[in-house]
């Protein structure tokens, strides 16, 4: 799998990739849950 990571909070934040879409990634985060990443 995939690493991606992102900002937020002015963290920086980790997880693995699920799925990737034209506009969008997902990901699973450390803690379990999905997060929806725009792409640039």
């Amino acid at each position: 799998m995939a690493k991606v990571s992102w900002m937020w909070g002015g963290k920086r934040h980790y997880g693995t990739l699920i799925r990737e879409t034209k506009t969008h990634k997902f990901a699973r985060t450390a803690n379990g849950k999905v997060k929806k990443i725009k792409k640039k």
